[in-house]
């Protein structure tokens, strides 16, 4: 049977869109698919993303319209209302319309050739002899099948063919509730004259952003920002999803603190994974990447600077393995090393750190970020990178150690943890070895799990 495609990307997400211009770019046959209709692809959420992450992927900074806000100063608070630290500029990351530049971002892997193909929701991989040959699709002219050489599933939350894949294929799904966040984001235009009102009386700042952190459980997240030249308020709520039902109640208490706000001109929302990555991220004709693979960052649940990073990556193997013709396992091989042994590393030893803190007794957190924290930690965490470790962050922290010496048991078993489970991915498998693979996957799972209850 001839084949319809080099490669079908499943999920137009900024992940699914780079990988298929970047194919299509390289003179492949590319079909990009997404349950949503061609207008409207994206999600419509607000997020702020790394700037590093647009150089490494090959895209634009978004600049002008595309920006929503800009944070002149990012300020740190704990749950107590309390202002931990400052980040004086805010952290090196530009907001964006992620529905905008999802759009953006299907159009040129569109002008590179790309087939967009939108209202093709997956409903499962196509096998041949234990290989990813094709993928099915439900359209409203009924379903459909794609046959190809290699199959990405870039769906998001859902992970949609990684979930129908048999499990004898090796790909196995250890998705735990746990790991499990909802976040809601709203854009509002404000009234002038209640905002400069809210300015002045101290309930926030202009062109600031404000963060609350661990008000909510050990682990939340509550982000706001008001511009009084655009008249526009910022709200975001991340918190684990057995706290959702409060989402609603936390965003009316944001705006309120403002004042004046009107109807959302731009809202949203959706579930994250905040887990480090998948064990195996390759199989025979198929590769998983950006949060089908929970390529997010766990100590804020952001995925799309690590999906582009991802897409530069997928995007150099897939195009060797299509010029070797051998999609197998073994030729993918590559990606998935590259991705452990680097970023991947950083974000497992990240979640480590998170699941201990996790652990933590209430209103720890608090003691943890007035006493450890700073602005270069934040500018680290923003970007996936571990806490730098400079003589001036050294003091600081013996300082904390000192105001609450009760955690510095925690903080050593916390700070050992991260470094045991960096060596440990660092030295995932370069080649495809199933024996090594399966040994190094065990003790991965045994240094990031949670402890026993």
């Amino acid at each position: 049977m001839p084949l319809d495609f080099d490669a079908v990307i499943v999920g137009a997400g900024p992940t699914g869109c780079v990988i298929a211009r970047d194919l299509a770019r390289a003179g492949w046959r590319v079909a990009l698919c997404d349950a949503s209709p061609r207008d409207r692809l994206g999600r419509q959420v607000i997020i702020e993303v790394e700037n590093d992450a647009f150089v490494r992927a090959g895209v634009a900074v978004p600049c002008g319209a595309e920006v929503p806000y800009h944070g002149r100063t990012a300020r740190i608070l704990v749950g107590s209302g309390r202002e931990a630290f400052a980040v004086p500029g805010g952290v090196p990351a530009t907001a964006l319309y992620l529905d905008r530049f999802v759009r953006k971002l299907a159009g040129l892997a569109e002008e590179a050739g790309a087939q967009v193909l939108g209202g093709y929701s997956a409903s499962g991989p196509i096998l041949r002899g234990g290989a990813v040959v094709g993928a099915a699709f439900d359209t409203q002219e009924g379903a459909v099948e794609l046959r190809c050489r290699i199959v990405v599933d870039a769906t998001g939350f859902k992970a949609a063919l990684l979930h129908a894949l048999d499990p004898d294929l090796g790909l196995s799904i250890d998705d735990d509730p746990r790991d499990d966040v909802v976040a809601a984001t709203r854009l509002h235009r404000t009234d002038p004259a209640l905002a400069e009102q809210a300015v002045r009386e101290g309930r926030q700042a202009d062109e600031e952003i404000w963060a609350t952190v661990g008000r909510l459980g050990s682990y939340s997240t509550e982000f706001r920002h008001l511009s009084l030249r655009n008249q526009r308020a910022y709200v975001l709520v991340g918190v684990k999803a057995a706290q959702a039902p409060e989402i609603p109640g936390v965003l009316r208490d944001h705006v309120a603190r403002i004042g004046g706000v009107g109807a959302p001109l731009h809202a949203g929302g959706g579930q994250i994974r905040v887990r480090s990555a998948r064990h195996r991220l390759v199989g025979d004709g198929f590769l998983l990447a950006g949060e089908s693979a929970r390529m997010v960052i766990p100590m804020n649940g952001s995925g799309v600077a690590s999906g582009l990073t991802a897409a530069a990556l997928a995007s150099r193997v897939m195009d060797e393995a299509l010029r070797a013709d051998d999609v197998s396992t073994r030729a993918l091989w590559p990606y998935a090393a590259r991705w452990q042994r680097g970023r991947g590393a950083r974000l497992a030893a990240m979640d480590r750190v998170r699941i201990g803190y996790e652990g933590l007794p209430p209103g720890a957190s608090d003691s943890l970020f007035d006493g450890f924290g700073g602005p270069e930690d934040a500018v680290a965490a923003n970007a996936g990178e571990l806490p730098p470790l400079r003589p001036a962050t050294l003091l600081r922290r013996a300082w904390g150690l000192l105001r609450y010496p009760r955690l510095i048991p925690a903080m050593a078993r916390i700070g050992a943890g991260a470094s045991t489970v960096l060596v440990h991915h660092r030295g995932f498998p370069e080649r495809w070895d199933p024996e090594r693979f399966a040994a190094w996957s065990q003790r991965s799972t045994r240094l990031l799990a949670y402890p026993a209850r």
